[in-house]
């Protein structure tokens, strides 16, 4: 906010690009002896959101003027990506249920999964996948089936959970007989 008033005391922010740049939506100045002047600062340009943090300026105008300079560049610069959307059914995971009032239960992925990425480079982005051998109702919505590791250039950078995405109850007595022989 631009300005505060409370028990008739008016308070404006010291937050300068508030007023400059319609990109900007906050956070925070400070100064002491020995940090300096600082600012945290959030900042959304086309549904990507940024925020830098400036430690250490000697003069209260650097700090905003350093934030600029990295919002530039890191909107400029930088690319985000959604691997994994939440709770999407991934149809090719649809995993084969025993003794259950279905044989299929709809798995996705507990979290999203988003990376970001220096734009124009290319990045190798490989999903593997390890669900459970055998699944065996009852199943609640939200249990566990397996996980995904996501590699990006060979490197680890996220493991999410597939879960099931739907319950499904034990069958009837003859489904339950037939999966169990």
């Amino acid at each position: 906010i631009k300005s505060f008033t409370y028990n008739n005391i008016s308070q404006n922010t010291r937050n300068r690009l508030l007023f400059s740049d319609k990109e900007v939506d906050g956070m925070k100045t400070g100064y002491t002896d020995k940090a300096g002047y600082c600012y945290i600062s959030s900042a959304v340009r086309n549904g990507k959101r940024l925020v830098t943090v400036v430690l250490g300026a000697d003069k209260p105008q650097k700090r905003f003027d350093d934030a600029k300079t990295l919002f530039n560049y890191g909107f400029n610069n930088f690319d985000t990506h959604r691997v994994i959307v939440k709770n999407k059914v991934i149809e090719q995971l649809n995993t084969n249920v025993l003794k259950g009032d279905k044989n299929l239960v709809r798995v996705g992925a507990s979290e999203d999964i988003i990376f970001v990425s220096e734009r124009n480079k290319e990045e190798n982005i490989d999903v593997e996948v390890n669900m459970r051998d055998i699944v065996i109702a009852p199943i609640s919505k939200g249990d566990v089936l397996g996980v995904m590791v996501i590699k990006r250039n060979e490197e680890i950078i996220a493991e999410v959970d597939v879960i099931a995405l739907e319950g499904i109850k034990t069958g009837d007595f003859f489904k339950v007989l037939k999966d169990s022989l």
